[in-house]
């Protein structure tokens, strides 16, 4: 993701969405802004930078609709660093070979879960 990538609109979620990585299902982190290119984690073991993850997000109890839905996404570790809360770590990931629905999906949770004031 260069320069020109961060200069995408981040929106700041009210909900922050659990990830797992795919096979073990283990938590990374949980999504807390997110654009079309990538998002950003907050979680609280390092995670390598440069390196690929197939995950998945959980959807919150409440969205009935996407329940049973499950986008596998492969995403690349960017940066990381010390979040404003000192006991976590926050790191910047790219969406890497995006499906068609993988891209719904990020569009209706931006539209959906979105606060109204943009952060750029």
């Amino acid at each position: 993701m260069g320069r020109d990538s961060r200069k995408a609109t981040r929106r700041n979620l009210i909900y922050y969405f659990p990830v797992y990585t795919q096979g073990s299902h283990r938590l990374l982190g949980r999504i807390v802004d997110l654009t079309d290119k990538g998002f950003m984690l907050v979680h609280e073991e390092p995670l390598p930078q440069g390196h690929y993850f197939d995950v998945y997000v959980k959807f919150p109890a409440e969205a009935r609709e996407w329940e049973k839905i499950h986008v596998p996404l492969r995403v690349l570790s960017r940066w990381s660093k010390r979040d404003i809360n000192d006991s976590l770590l926050a790191t910047g990931f790219e969406f890497i070979d995006k499906s068609e629905e993988a891209e719904y999906h990020i569009n209706r949770i931006i539209m959906t879960y979105n606060f109204e004031k943009q952060v750029t």
